[in-house]
């Protein structure tokens, strides 16, 4: 069964005979607070790497887009981990100054004179960025690309567990469409519904599932740039709510 898998996210990910596990390390943020790679991964989630340098300039355009993804994944409640790893030499004052000046809420960290890492992800350019999928298979992908292969990174591991409860996993707010992916553990309906900031109920849609894993796309071509809350409903109970922002 493990080899079934480790063949599929290989197709997934567009790297059959070439998957590489991701080495294990642990890094302490600006904050002080310490993480182990395998840790989260053990905990399902998906984790982003993101090496970055405090005088990159594409670095500091890129926190928007990653901010972006955090949040639609959930943020610190979510299943997916985005690391930003100052790779430049920087000591933790100075990119701590940074997080302050460029935004952003994902964990930073400064490696300092501490280059291991970069050797280990054979980091050669800031940015550079990684997927690390809850197996350990790690790719090296764009900015751009990195969604999708969170969302590979998710099939993956729905393809290895059972539903237990309802919720949503992912969401994309893109110009067109809300493209979300959930989990269900009863058979009925369930309805999705998006709100904006004043709180006026703008679109509904409504859905029947069975038990198991689903995605679905709700059309927002007409919506203004701006913030929503799409509220995932069973009957009048209230499953999950996120944040979204379309640019």
């Amino acid at each position: 069964m493990k080899k079934i898998y480790s063949l599929i996210i290989s197709l997934i990910l567009g790297i059959s005979g070439m998957a590489q596990q991701a080495p294990d390390f642990t890094l302490t943020d600006v904050s002080g607070t310490s993480y182990n790679l395998y840790q989260q991964l053990n905990q399902g989630k998906t984790v982003v790497l993101d090496f970055f340098g405090v005088q990159c300039g594409t670095c500091q355009t890129d926190i928007a887009y990653l901010e972006n993804i955090w949040q639609s994944y959930g943020g610190i409640n979510g299943n997916l981990v985005i690391w930003g790893i100052e790779s430049l030499g920087y000591p933790s004052e100075e990119v701590n100054d940074f997080v302050n000046s460029s935004g952003g809420t994902y964990p930073r960290f400064a490696l300092g004179s501490n280059q291991e890492l970069l050797s280990l992800y054979q980091v050669t350019a800031t940015p550079s960025y990684f997927v690390v999928c809850s197996n350990g298979m790690v790719k090296p992908v764009t900015v751009e690309n990195i969604s999708g292969l969170v969302d590979a990174c998710s099939t993956l591991s729905m393809a290895q567990r059972v539903p237990v409860s309802d919720r949503l996993i992912a969401v994309q707010f893109n110009q067109n469409l809300v493209n979300l992916s959930y989990e269900t553990a009863t058979y009925g309906e369930v309805s999705f519904e998006l709100y904006d900031v004043l709180g006026n109920k703008i679109q509904t849609k409504k859905v029947n599932t069975a038990k198991g894993y689903h995605s679905l796309s709700i059309a927002t071509s007409t919506l203004r740039p701006g913030f929503y809350i799409l509220r995932m409903m069973r009957g009048k109970e209230l499953i999950m709510a996120k944040r979204l922002v379309k640019n």
